[in-house]
């Protein structure tokens, strides 16, 4: 998987990099996209009960590999707060790519056959909604990639990646106009 090694042959140095790789993402909340360019490095977005979050997680095959990556499983194992499943979109973010996925042992499995051919890449959306029990707290999602279903060296980032701020307004607005019916939030911000 990614990684780089270097060694000295007679004062001379020589990297070598295997770039297989991963990377993931929160993509957007609430629909809003994320545009990390003119982010902080280390930028962590607030979240909050209810709100929707999709990350995006993308597995490559480096440019300078000479083989296919095949058969590779591409799992992410999301936070409680989450709940215990998630829609999943290949590629884009439509209907026609939607599929729900349950979560198994903690994980929602994106993809069981991942192929690639060199310098290739594949991406995957993974929309969430935030529990409406969840605390306060920096969440950590899990995207992971194994060479197969029983590798035991798999590669993955594990980095925290959205907080739930110590204290956040809900508010409601009623708009109720039916006499004796029970008064219902008619929107949650």
């Amino acid at each position: 998987w990614s990684s780089a090694h270097g060694f000295d042959v007679d004062g001379l140095t020589i990297e070598v990099v295997f770039s297989e790789g991963l990377d993931k993402k929160v993509y957007s909340v609430n629909g809003s996209v994320l545009d990390y360019a003119n982010l902080p490095v280390d930028y962590k977005p607030e979240i909050v009960p209810c709100d929707d979050v999709i990350y995006k997680v993308e597995v490559k095959n480096g440019a300078d590999r000479t083989q296919d990556l095949n058969f590779a499983v591409l799992r992410d194992e999301l936070p409680t707060i989450f709940g215990t499943s998630a829609i999943v979109y290949k590629e884009s973010i439509s209907d026609a790519n939607a599929t729900k996925k349950d979560a198994v042992d903690g994980s929602i499995i994106l993809d069981e056959n991942v192929t690639l051919k060199p310098g290739n890449s594949k991406t995957y959306f993974v929309k969430v909604t935030v529990s409406d029990t969840a605390g306060p707290g920096t969440y950590t999602n899990t995207a992971i990639v194994m060479k197969n279903a029983s590798d035991e060296k798999p590669y993955m980032i594990d980095d925290a990646d959205v907080i739930i701020p110590q204290t956040y307004t809900v508010s409601y607005s009623y708009n109720n106009t039916v006499p004796g019916a029970p008064a219902l939030p008619d929107s949650v911000t």
